[in-house]
């Protein structure tokens, strides 16, 4: 019942970030070959009914080859950027998430995360901010 709460929950997500497929971790390392996947790290969120955190990937084989080369093209530094973005150094990772939306004006996921650095270098984060997202999508 919990797997399938989660599951359900993870489906909603995927309206949340524009993903297509979102997995979690767990599911990710069970899938053997990861290599064999295109993939990227979404964010880590607690969902509606849980407290534990879950660390979420978005698997883009299946979208259009645009989309995966775009993706491809602006990995390394959507990487770069959610490095900077969880060590809290919104300016720099806002002008890198600026960049890849620039690139690819359809990525949802670095979009949001431009929002998210904008946001946070205007008001702040609270105090222990570790940058999981609670979210309350079912």
């Amino acid at each position: 019942a919990d797997a399938v709460n989660l599951a359900s929950r993870l489906e909603g997500l995927t309206k949340v970030y524009g993903s297509g497929i979102l997995v979690t971790e767990s599911i990710l390392e069970r899938l053997g070959d990861r290599e064999k996947y295109m993939y990227r790290f979404v964010d880590r969120v607690t969902v509606k009914g849980k407290k534990t955190v879950v660390s979420v990937f978005e698997i883009y084989d299946a979208e259009t080859e645009q989309s995966i080369e775009l993706k491809q093209e602006t990995d390394a530094a959507f990487q770069k950027g959610l490095e900077l973005y969880f060590e809290q150094n919104f300016t720099k990772a806002q002008k890198i998430f600026k960049k890849i939306c620039e690139t690819n004006p359809q990525d949802k996921l670095a979009a949001i995360y431009y929002q998210r650095s904008l946001k946070n270098r205007m008001y702040g984060v609270s105090e222990g901010w570790s940058g999981i997202e609670a979210l309350d999508q079912k």
